[in-house]
Order: structure tokens, then sequence, then C-alpha cells
């Protein structure tokens, strides 16, 4: 089971790439993949607290955020269209 470390509220990609125990790690299962074009994806990895319409129906379950040509993503899990936690996805693993 893959495992990541989650941050509630995290207002940019930087917030979530800090050093942490591996404790801290929360075990996860993408339920959804939402490719994004990369200026979108570059937008909301430096604004993840703003209200984004394709994180509604994302449910209950962890969304991976990225684009076509990237390995590296954003792992969240919203609340209607606002992130409530969200991890680095190092696409390794």
């Amino acid at each position: 089971m893959r495992k990541a470390f989650f941050v509630p509220f995290p207002r940019r990609v930087s917030d979530l790439r800090r050093p942490h125990r591996v404790e801290e790690e929360r075990a996860y299962q993408v339920t959804r993949i939402v490719l994004l074009p990369e200026l979108d994806y570059e937008n909301f990895s430096e604004d993840l607290l703003a209200d984004r319409a394709f994180l509604r129906s994302g449910g209950d379950g962890c969304l991976l955020i990225t684009t076509r040509y990237r390995r590296d993503g954003i792992l969240v899990y919203a609340k209607g269209d606002r992130v409530q936690r969200a991890a680095y996805f190092s696409g390794v693993g």
C-alpha cells in the first residue's frame, strides 16, 4: 500500500515537500486522476486553497492532479471544490 505525507489546507506545493517523520505518512489509494494543461497545473500548485471546479465529483477518494507530461503530481482529498489535505506525489514507487 502506498503512503504519503498529507498536509491540511496547504497554500502551495512547496508546503508539501517538507521534512517529516515516516510515522506521519498515511495510506492512500487514488480513485481518480485529473490531467490538467501545464499552465492550469502550475496555477493550481501555487494556490492550492483557491476553489477549483475540477475537484468536485472526487467524492471521498484521493485525487491525483497532474499533467500529461509530468511524472509527479499532487494527491488531494477535497471537499466540494476545495483542498482539505494534500501531499506531493513524486511519481516513484
